[in-house]
């Protein structure tokens, strides 16, 4: 069995749409750099089980899904590289974006981007978490090869 990668996209923010990458390093069992580095937190669904910068795997259903936040759909995350760091941006589809500088420990400032979301979202609880550990799907899965039979 053969196959030809047509595109690599990491998506920076666990559940929101992702940056198309040209060219891209990857490390072994690392994956794409900040690839899943933050996610949108569902605080009051999850206040038992989670705590800020757990270093603990967190499963998808800790933080915004399509199935609970349909207008998620909308939103596109991307990250730029910078000495500091970086800055993270998050587009909606009317073009309106937001963005967060953050430093290399992937912090920053995120009061004005969670207020943003949480309009969008219509709802108060959602708050960008950073992960220690990325936001895959399943606990050790640095990269996923996704081709139309599997989606």
């Amino acid at each position: 069995m053969s196959g030809i990668i047509s595109e690599i996209r990491r998506y920076p923010v666990k559940g929101l749409g992702g940056q198309r990458l040209n060219p891209v390093k990857v490390k072994p069992g690392k994956g794409l750099a900040f690839d899943r580095r933050w996610m949108l937190a569902v605080t009051d669904d999850i206040s038992p089980l989670f705590a800020p910068n757990t270093e603990r795997w967190l499963p998808w259903e800790y933080g915004v899904t399509l199935k609970k936040h349909a207008n998620a759909a909308n939103l596109q995350a991307e990250v730029a590289e910078n000495n500091n760091g970086c800055i993270l941006t998050i587009t909606a589809k009317s073009g309106e974006s937001q963005s967060v500088e953050m430093n290399g420990d992937g912090d920053g400032d995120c009061q004005h981007l969670n207020k943003w979301l949480r309009e969008i979202l219509d709802d108060p609880r959602v708050n960008l978490q950073k992960c220690q550990t990325p936001a895959w799907d399943v606990r050790e899965m640095p990269l996923t090869v996704v081709s139309t039979a599997s989606v």
